[in-house]
């Protein structure tokens, strides 16, 4: 049950507002402290009060003692009498001064008329000065009583009040309480004050984290300041800032996607034309004019043995040209080379021909058995970027040269393609799809791409593709 409840506190606890929490810990605490003080003076001045209230008792019994001789000797009671009731007059906290003699009898007091006779059961017989704390209807009272001339002339009794040390001590304790409650509430005008301190950047911490949570990544950087919460401010606008700037790149490479994906769509639909253009242009006539010969040769009656040689010559060369074309077609599309031969043989071959088609030389270094350490899907992607970036160097850069250099090590193929042309101002190109296709690509096989070019002194682009092991 104790369990329960501990838990249940501490889940309240937790639920309660910050500034709610520190003012409360603050009045507690104020509270506790005042609380602890008034405790301890009100102890403290009560024993110092009883200490001197005694010293006072004692000493006055011993002072009346030694001045009563004279007048119990005289029998000058009523001279007596009189300096009792000046004495307990002009002295705030001495209650009364009566002397009992010997036999037990009051012999002179400072009551006058109507001496209370429950006080003669107080002190009685002493030898020496002695103090003994009463109760009575006014309250508590020292009586110290001293034996004048040891005991031969009775018993003198001076009677110290507490009452006025009372009032002292209690307007003590009001005073302070005052003082106390003002200090409270000047601590819970503090408390507010650094309540707001402290939870205002927490609110605004607050209100940015769930800007953020909705998408809303246009916010002001907060204003810090040099303590753990300005630590803590600064550590969010720095998490606002990289959040702002990646959501940014995320952004852009999101609208570079789909660029990419409509001109990649555009690509394939032209392709398509461009192959079915081919084939209908080309391969389709080609076979329609075949077809034609044939039926000539096949209807003719006229021609002899070297004419029809002659013709059956003409007719192989224009197959053999067709299907030369419609070889140049497929490896366009998907170069069988890289099946049937690998990647490295692939490579040399479009080499051959970007030479051949572009007047472009080309420089190919291979560095290590790259063959044997990519799997199918990697040697299509290298492929296509190289062959991606060779095409890019003919239609953009205006070189003579590109080097090609491919690396193999135990992690993984580097592949470096630089030329020397007129090169291009990144930030300031927007048709920037073959870079993000080829970026893509290495991304696809956890690689990496990236590009370096200079206005008039070339680009080079270099990527890196992780081997299996």
């Amino acid at each position: 049950m104790r369990s329960g409840s501990y838990v249940k506190s501490l889940e309240f606890l937790s639920n309660v507002p910050l500034k709610f929490k520190i003012m409360g810990m603050v009045i507690f605490t104020a509270f506790l402290i005042s609380l602890i003080s008034i405790i301890q003076v009100y102890e403290t001045t009560e024993r110092q009060a009883v200490s001197y209230l005694k010293e006072v008792s004692r000493s006055t019994a011993n002072e009346m003692a030694n001045l009563s001789e004279d007048y119990l000797l005289t029998n000058d009671i009523y001279k007596l009498d009189q300096i009792f009731q000046e004495t307990v007059r002009l002295r705030p906290n001495l209650r009364y001064l009566f002397v009992v003699d010997k036999s037990g009898d009051v012999t002179a007091s400072s009551f006058g008329s109507g001496f209370p006779r429950e006080l003669l059961k107080v002190n009685r017989n002493v030898k020496k000065t002695k103090i003994e704390l009463i109760g009575t209807d006014e309250g508590k009272i020292l009586d110290g009583a001293a034996p004048i001339m040891h005991g031969n002339l009775g018993i003198i009794h001076a009677g110290v009040s507490f009452k006025k040390s009372r009032n002292n001590i209690n307007q003590l304790i009001q005073s302070l309480v005052v003082t106390l409650l003002t200090i409270i509430g000047v601590g819970i005008v503090l408390s507010l004050f650094l309540t707001y301190i402290i939870t205002e950047p927490i609110k605004d911490l607050l209100d940015a984290t769930k800007a953020i949570g909705k998408g809303n990544y246009a916010i002001k950087p907060l204003k810090s300041t040099n303590d753990e919460i300005g630590e803590l401010v600064l550590a969010f606008n720095d998490m606002a800032y990289k959040l702002t700037k990646s959501e940014k790149e995320r952004s852009e490479r999101e609208n570079q996607r789909k660029i990419l994906l409509k001109k990649i769509i555009d690509a394939q639909e032209n392709e398509r034309k461009r192959v079915a253009r081919d084939l209908h242009d080309k391969l389709a006539q080609t076979l329609a004019s075949l077809t034609i010969e044939f039926k000539l040769i096949e209807n003719s009656r006229t021609l002899n043995h070297a004419s029809l040689t002659k013709k059956i010559k003409e007719l192989r060369g224009a197959i053999t040209k067709e299907l030369d074309s419609l070889r140049t077609l497929c490896s366009d599309l998907r170069p069988s080379v890289i099946d049937d031969l690998g990647l490295i043989p692939a490579i040399e071959l479009f080499k051959d021909e970007f030479t051949k088609r572009y007047k472009i030389s080309c420089d190919l270094r291979i560095h290590g058995d790259i063959d044997v350490r990519l799997d199918k899907t990697a040697k299509i992607v290298v492929y296509r970027i190289i062959q991606e970036a060779l095409i890019n160097v003919a239609r953009h850069s205006f070189t003579d040269k590109v080097n090609l250099t491919l690396k193999c090590n135990s992690d993984f193929l580097k592949g470096t393609i630089q030329d020397n042309g007129k090169g291009f101002d990144l930030s300031k190109e927007h048709d920037l799809a073959g870079i993000y296709g080829m970026r893509e690509r290495a991304e696809m096989l956890n690689g990496r791409l990236s590009f370096y070019s200079e206005i008039n002194k070339g680009t080079t682009v270099s990527f890196e593709i992780p081997l299996k092991r």
